[in-house]
């Protein structure tokens, strides 16, 4: 009997992961190697301050649970929304995908705030930058047909969808031009554009907008929106 109860302890020893309150949060985020720290907010509560390398992936986006995909499940994964709602239901997602060590970060943003810890990211709106609305009209009249892919280097799923969009302007040269726009850089662009969401894809062919690509796609689906099959 007391091999047994041994053994129980010993097996919930090994757990790890749960809810931790923000000192805490920050103590193992500064303290722990190979980690990832996940923002599943809205890119909007993004921009406006976020954890240090923290990487936003929208828990409210449809591509939510295939973009989590590219995390490594065997390295401590750290989450956190506003308030913890968001992050609660991400952590039990990424659990059932296998996630060997997931942490929420208990009250979320809210309670980082409380306790005056440093955020990164908050600009100010009147900080404007890179490609005006001319030189975007002008690319769109141009003769070749192109893509527009609004990015940011902090969006999970616009980081998966970059190897698909490498892979089919290098496999059709000529026939389609694909320009990635960080809209950390182009902000009046993506502001006059109503960018909202990312990743985000504008077709245009002959000077005229075809059709719009939000969120992550398969490389069948944009080849075939793209006329390229």
């Amino acid at each position: 009997m007391l091999i047994a109860c041994l053994s129980c302890e010993s097996n919930t020893a090994q757990e790890k992961g749960g809810n931790i309150d923000a000192a805490e949060f920050k103590n193992q985020i500064e303290h722990t190697k190979n980690i990832q720290i996940i923002d599943v907010r809205t890119p909007q509560e993004f921009n406006e301050g976020h954890l240090e390398n923290a990487v936003l992936m929208n828990y409210n986006s449809p591509e939510f649970k295939t973009a989590v995909d590219i995390l490594d499940k065997n390295k401590p994964t750290y989450v956190y929304c506003l308030s913890g709602g968001r992050s609660s239901g991400a952590v039990n997602m990424l659990k059932e995908k296998g996630f060997k060590e997931v942490y929420n970060l208990n009250g979320g943003i809210l309670s980082w705030k409380k306790y005056n810890f440093p955020l990164a990211g908050a600009q100010s709106e009147s900080i404007a930058s890179g490609m005006t609305k001319a030189q975007f009209d002008s690319i769109c009249n141009g003769p070749q047909p192109v893509l527009f892919d609004f990015m940011a280097k902090w969006c999970g799923p616009c980081k998966a969808l970059k190897p698909i969009l490498d892979e089919v302007e290098s496999e059709y040269p000529g026939k389609i031009k694909i320009i990635s726009i960080d809209i950390d850089v182009h902000k009046t662009l993506a502001k006059e554009l109503k960018i909202y969401n990312i990743p985000f894809m504008m077709f245009y062919k002959d000077g005229k907008l075809q059709t719009n690509i939000e969120g992550l796609t398969t490389k069948e689906t944009l080849l075939d929106i793209l006329g390229l099959k």
